[in-house]
């Protein structure tokens, strides 16, 4: 990845470390003051198209400020269609305003999530990132259920990857999902919490989550799941 980008991530897994047990990232992220004003160099020739994605997408993540620096009458339309993709721009301008983080970290991998609305009784909706910082040529296949993410709401998840725009319904929090991502690439998804306890999904599968956005909204997972 390039020097930008590249720092970001680096900066990120100090403070991932740092902040497991006060959640200061996500107390940052509320008073302005987290190291994330770095400006988006999407279209600026300094990154690639997979990277672009992943900035745009990881800038959402974080609830970072989407600062343009490209020449607007010379950036080409593929890098532009990252920068005007509104359900990205929704995620990143989503009104809780909580931050994400980095919830997995495994051999290049790394999982980012974002608890965002709509809520539902005690439950988040939100926004996953896999992001894959290896550089072998190879796309990288993950496979997570919804629960191991940390979403267990009983009446499921509307899933959408927010840059293929594929719906993929409402799934249990038992479904597994699997993403292919490109090498220092990204696959972002969207994952809204059902309001209908009348739906498919049975009540007694999934335990209910405390309502705490401070203290806990993440569940770190330990290289594997």
């Amino acid at each position: 990845m390039k020097k930008q980008l590249k720092q970001t991530l680096q900066a990120h897994d100090f403070y991932a470390r740092a902040s497991r047990s006060k959640n200061s990232l996500l107390l940052l992220a509320k008073l302005k003051l987290a190291d994330l004003n770095q400006l988006l160099i999407i279209g600026n020739f300094g990154l690639s198209y997979e990277q672009s994605k992943t900035q745009m997408a990881l800038w959402a993540i974080l609830a970072a400020p989407l600062l343009m620096s490209v020449d607007l009458r010379t950036i080409r339309p593929e890098y532009k269609a990252i920068l005007q993709n509104k359900k990205i721009i929704s995620v990143d301008q989503d009104p809780l305003g909580i931050q994400g983080r980095r919830i997995y970290k495994h051999k290049g991998i790394e999982i980012w999530s974002r608890p965002i609305t709509p809520l539902y009784q005690n439950y988040f909706s939100y926004a996953i990132a896999f992001i894959n910082r290896r550089t072998d040529g190879t796309p990288s296949d993950v496979a997570v259920t919804l629960k191991e993410l940390g979403l267990t709401s009983p009446t499921g998840y509307r899933v959408e990857d927010l840059y293929e725009d594929v719906d993929y319904g409402v799934l249990s929090a038992q479904t597994k999902i699997k993403v292919k991502v490109n090498p220092s690439g990204v696959v972002i998804l969207r994952a809204d919490v059902q309001p209908d306890y009348n739906r498919r999904v049975p009540f007694f599968t999934t335990q209910r989550t405390v309502f705490n956005p401070l203290n806990q909204v993440f569940r770190v997972l330990n290289n594997g799941f």
